[in-house]
């Protein structure tokens, strides 16, 4: 009656206030279900009242009933705010316990070749944005020098994750140690004289119970555990990427950020497999030696004893294992950040014909490293082979010794049924133990990634050494703007005060610049001495200078990426887009590349107007895929300008009220700059037509004997000859005519479209497999090789599953 009420007031709660069926109703119903079909066969069986039977089986079939309707889902009900959410997270507990929710996947990848698309995205709670925030929260709450710091915030931080995998586990191992119950009843009845069939039938419906609770309660287990696992990665992954943004660009890392996000890490997930297998393990030890001395008596001390010798050899190679571990993994630090700058690099290294010293020193430093991983191999063999004396030598050591002590006491033998029991017992426990024996190097291999990822979270931050809030620029408008100098470097002409005098608000004034002293954050000599600058709100600044005389560290310190010794810099403004000399590109497409890979809506009739300003619409033409080429690592698949004016565009694209463009002109051809230059700096440009403030470096302007040829504001310089009036002429920037002009939306000519389905790529051997790339590493791995490995498995499987038979 009471069970009877509760499901009628939490059914209707759960149904409207929860986006997947209620777990508990499905448990209740499921257990309760379970007892009542066992009460309702024995009632049939005693057939005592046909009445009390039939309302019985009746009340089971309603609760069925029940139990199929709290099975159902809620999607087609849910309001259309909801309609977007995944499989998984409007899934039962008997949706994701049998991982129903994949079989759509199975099947269209049955029908079709898989791609990205056709993968449901995972959930909000699993995103690299809100795992980041939440293990920041507790990461600012920490005293992060101490030891371990970040591995009890991470613990912290997931904790109902992981403790989400406890339940699970237990139900898993009281539904394995069954097992040994139902094979003694077994054989109890095969050995009676008397065969009840009833006694059979129930034997069998207890034999599909228990491996069914096994199936469910471990595939569930190893559910939760995965997803725990994915939201340490994604935010160990998040915290570095996310510090590595944060750091100087002066900063020396001690360890590669790449290192760090994909061997350390992955590091730490494969410790994080077998994580809850380590108290588990334990608890099966323990019940397995309690039914082994119900069984076979003093005998079951042998294998608690052989599990002990093995868990201290095992312990005694963990501290070596993680020594050498450290020397591989610090091996395969210095190759991939010697690969890394070398891929930067790699059309320099070609012209100059390095290609095969530079390629003969990253195979030296592999060779190294494989000696170094080799080292680490062979304990973890040895590891191995350890974890394996137990389930191997197991059951003959058992019985040996019982049979020892037998003899000794002139007892008799052992009979069937705790024979077969005993011998499930021990195959019970083979396993646990190999795996626990083999998670403990694991654990200090994990222990010292954490460390490592620890350590480059500590170093010290980047200093922001400007102020964003503009203050009264009454005496940094009224200073000249001067450089100390030496005999090589160039004299900057000094303004009047009066050029400023108009713009003394500071509603007027985007960046000032006062009597500053600059230098970069690990060296002490000063770059630029006693610099003054005030930049208006929507206009262009061009500065202009040789090369090397500081005019990127000039912006840097625009950024914050640098340090003021002297003076303030006062930015009105916190978002700055900003183009590097060296474009900075992702591994995506160039569509990508411009919008940004986020969740932020594509503004198509922007991104159009942003093609067509920077002149990438014919170099998009001759792609055969469009804007969803691939652009390559670090933009090898395109020239020098065409990542320049990528990085124009990506810098357009965000529309930020500041725009920073170091040097981005270089690397075009004289048709394109003057195209570029129009459509994006002149009077007609899209930084005019947005009111965005753009700060232009370049070394052009510069005259034969190294002096600076031109100076003054965009219009005196239009005016006279020179570097920007030749822009002027060429491009028709003085005068552009009324169908120049950019507008937003506007459908040039020739413009390239893309298309959302390249990646549908009739790969038919995808589907079937390729043999070809399992012979290529095979031939590589050595034929020998792969023989003898065959070879040894072949007789490690006839040698452990032999003696059982």
């Amino acid at each position: 009656m009471v069970g009877g009420l509760a499901i009628l007031a939490l059914s209707p709660l759960e149904h409207l206030r929860s986006l997947r069926p209620s777990t508990v109703l499905q448990i209740y119903l499921l257990l309760t279900l379970l007892f009542d079909i066992a009460i309702c066969r024995t009632l049939w069986l005693i057939g005592t009242d046909i009445q009390i039977e039939r309302v019985f089986t009746v009340a089971v079939s309603l609760k069925f009933v029940l139990f199929c309707l709290e099975v159902v889902e809620k999607r087609r009900w849910l309001k259309p705010h909801f309609s977007h959410l995944k499989s998984e997270t409007t899934g039962g507990f008997v949706n994701l316990s049998v991982f129903w929710w994949l079989n759509g996947v199975f099947l269209t990848g049955y029908n079709k070749i898989l791609v990205l698309a056709d993968i449901e995205g995972i959930e909000e709670a699993h995103r690299a944005q809100a795992l980041e925030r939440n293990i920041r929260e507790n990461w600012a709450k920490t005293s992060r020098k101490t030891p371990h710091a970040l591995l009890r915030t991470l613990a912290w931080t997931l904790r109902w994750s992981l403790a989400a995998s406890i339940i699970p586990r237990l139900c898993s191992i009281g539904f394995k140690f069954s097992q040994p119950f139902l094979v003694g009843s077994l054989i109890d009845y095969l050995d009676s004289p008397i065969k009840d069939v009833h006694v059979g039938n129930g034997l069998i419906g207890a034999y599909a119970l228990a491996y069914s609770g096994v199936a469910i309660s471990t595939g569930f287990y190893w559910y939760k555990a995965y997803r725990t696992i994915t939201m340490v990665r994604g935010s160990l992954i998040a915290m570095v990427y996310s510090r590595t943004l944060d750091l100087a660009l002066s900063t020396q890392h001690h360890s590669s950020p790449s290192a760090l996000m994909s061997t350390d890490v992955e590091r730490i997930c494969t410790c994080l497999v077998n994580l809850h297998e380590l108290w588990a393990n334990i608890i099966e030890v323990g019940i397995a030696v309690y039914i082994l001395e119900k069984q076979i008596g003093v005998a079951c001390i042998s294998p608690a004893l052989l599990a002990l010798a093995c868990g201290l050899g095992t312990l005694l190679l963990t501290s070596r294992i993680g020594k050498r571990q450290d020397a591989w993994l610090k091996a395969v630090q210095r190759r991939l950040r010697t690969t890394e700058s070398t891929l930067g690099s790699i059309k320099g290294i070609k012209m100059m014909g390095l290609t095969e010293s530079l390629a003969k020193v990253i195979q030296d430093m592999r060779l190294k490293e494989l000696l170094l991983a080799m080292d680490y191999r062979k304990l973890q063999i040895a590891s191995i082979i350890i974890s394996l004396v137990m389930n191997i030598t197991g059951p003959a050591v058992t019985f040996t010794t019982f049979t020892i002590i037998s003899a000794i006491r002139g007892s008799g033998t052992v009979l069937a049924a705790p024979a077969f029991s005993s011998i499930t017992v021990l195959a019970l426990i083979g396993t646990p133990l190999i795996t626990l024996f083999q998670a403990l190097p694991l654990i200090r291999s994990a222990i010292g990634s954490m460390t490592r990822i620890q350590d480059f979270l500590n170093q010290p931050s980047r200093e922001d050494s400007h102020n964003r809030n503009t203050p009264s620029p009454s005496k940094r408008c009224e200073t000249s703007v001067q450089v100390e100098q030496n005999e090589t470097e160039i004299p900057m002409a000094v303004l009047e005060r009066t050029q400023f005098a108009d713009n003394n608000k500071k509603s007027d004034l985007l960046v000032i610049i006062s009597e500053a002293n600059i230098r970069w954050a690990n060296a002490d000599e000063m770059v630029l001495h006693n610099i003054n600058l005030a930049i208006r709100r929507d206009s262009l600044t061009m500065v202009i200078g040789p090369v090397g005389c500081g005019k990127s560290t000039l912006m840097k310190a625009i950024l914050g990426e640098t340090r003021i010794s002297e003076g303030t810099i006062d930015v009105s403004c916190s978002d700055v887009a900003f183009c590097d000399q060296s474009p900075w590109l992702t591994y995506g497409t160039i569509r990508e590349n411009i919008t940004g890979m986020t969740d932020t809506a594509f503004d198509e009739a922007w991104y159009t107007t942003v093609l067509y300003a920077c002149a990438l619409e014919k170099d998009l033409e001759q792609l055969l895929a469009g804007d969803q080429s691939m652009v390559g690592s670090k933009g090898i698949a395109l020239s020098g300008g065409q990542r320049q004016r990528l990085s124009i565009a990506r810098a357009l694209y965000s529309r930020k009220k500041l725009a920073i463009f170091d040097d981005v002109l270089s690397g075009l051809d004289g048709n394109t700059e003057e195209q570029v230059f129009t459509r994006v700096f002149g009077p007609g440009g899209l930084l005019r037509q947005h009111s965005i403030t753009a700060i232009l470096v370049t070394h052009r302007a510069i005259d034969e004997s190294g002096r600076v040829a031109q100076q003054g504001d965009f219009e005196n310089l239009s005016s006279i000859d020179g570097y920007v009036r030749s822009l002027v002429i060429r491009g028709g920037v003085g005068a552009p005519e009324p169908e120049e002009a950019i507008q937003e939306g506007q459908n040039p000519s020739r413009r390239v479209t893309s298309s959302p389905n390249l990646d549908r790529v009739d790969d038919i051997a995808r589907q079937t497999g390729d043999f070809s790339l399992y012979k290529y590493y095979l031939r590589f791995a050595g034929f020998g090789t792969v023989y003898f490995a065959f070879g040894a498995l072949a007789i490690y499987s006839f040698c452990l599953v032999f003696p059982s038979k």
